[in-house]
């Protein structure tokens, strides 16, 4: 299985090679200087080199094969726009191999017309959401359907709901009184601007720190940047991120406490919920809504820096409606500038 997978991997490297080499013809310059044809170089390697040490250089192979996944699990599909499960019908892969998420999936096709268009569909929002550039990563990343808090088979949010919690738009909210750092989500460019350095390495998708200083003077890092309450109701003022992580906990315990279970695991597209080993099937719509939010934070990957405020409240009212009152000692966040601190000058 691993060879099988590393020979698709080298065979979807081949491809963008192929890309950037025609890259590199496209951007030979016709300039003529002294009467000589001035030629503009264009070496595609560190952009290779950086995006191959990217997720998206490996594909996920099991899920490209299903006709609902392959849409973007494919790049070529992707690029093609495959939406419809009947347009791959029999086809899996899509094509003759699966192919990563490379070069030709964002910048051509359906990649090239969302960053073009800078507007995107996400399944959580009524109307398409503006993501700049970012449009053709919010694609891809969302929670994939609305949630149903009667559904029976406990379905979770997909894997990589970025644009869902960036937006405010994602999880399972019925009776939830929540905020949203609006801030971020009109950001320029959105995921790009965040996710894309300067130079080749930006090909490598990690995110930078350049977006957060300019608002957060004091900003350090990430795992450092200070909140400015006790969300967790923990009795100390952490790090955002640690606060987040006791908040995490709070809910997890919630659920299974109103569920009168010791575990949930997000597996094959379902909630399992589990008593001393054995699955659970009928619990609260509560506790499957706050597992389901737990599912949606942990599957966002950001400790809540995507949207602070979404997040903490999320789950600060996801927990008061299993329990039936607030976390205890925890404090709601409040927008507006913070006083000033070591790591951050703007309320997370």
């Amino acid at each position: 299985m691993h060879a099988k997978r590393w020979i698709l991997v080298g065979l979807a490297g081949a491809l963008v090679l192929t890309a950037l080499a025609g890259c590199q013809s496209a951007s030979t310059s016709g300039a003529v200087e002294s009467g000589k044809a001035a030629a503009v170089a264009f070496d595609p390697n560190p952009i290779v080199q950086a995006w191959s040490e990217s997720t998206h250089s490996v594909p996920v192979v099991f899920a490209a094969g299903e006709a609902p996944c392959a849409g973007c699990h494919d790049g070529r599909a992707f690029a093609q726009d495959v939406s419809d499960p009947k347009q791959i019908k029999g086809r899996t892969p899509f094509g003759p191999w699966v192919v990563a998420t490379d070069c030709l999936a964002c910048h051509t096709g359906k990649g090239a017309a969302l960053q073009k268009s800078g507007m995107v569909t996400i399944p959580t929002s009524k109307t398409p959401v503006t993501g700049g550039k970012g449009a053709v990563c919010m694609g891809c990343h969302n929670q994939f359907g609305k949630p149903d808090i009667n559904d029976a088979t406990h379905a979770y949010p997909h894997y990589g709901p970025m644009a869902d919690v960036l937006m405010g738009t994602g999880g399972m909210t019925q009776s939830l009184s929540l905020m949203s750092a609006e801030r971020h989500s009109t950001i320029p460019d959105t995921c790009v601007a965040c996710h894309f350095s300067s130079g080749a390495e930006g090909h490598m998708f990690k995110p930078t720190t350049v977006k957060c200083k300019g608002c957060h003077q004091d900003f350090t890092s990430i795992k450092a940047f200070g909140a400015v309450g006790d969300y967790d109701g923990n009795g100390k003022i952490e790090p955002f991120v640690t606060e987040v992580d006791g908040l995490m906990s709070a809910v997890a315990g919630a659920v299974n406490k109103t569920a009168n279970t010791d575990a949930f695991v997000a597996l094959q597209g379902e909630i399992v919920f589990t008593s001393k080993g054995t699955t659970v099937t009928v619990v609260p719509t509560s506790a499957y809504q706050g597992a389901y939010n737990w599912e949606l934070v942990d599957h966002d990957k950001s400790n809540g820096i995507h949207n602070p405020f979404y997040v903490v409240t999320l789950l600060q009212e996801s927990y008061r409606a299993m329990i039936g009152s607030e976390l205890p000692g925890a404090v709601k966040p409040k927008k507006g500038p913070a006083s000033s601190g070591a790591a951050a000058t703007t309320a997370p």
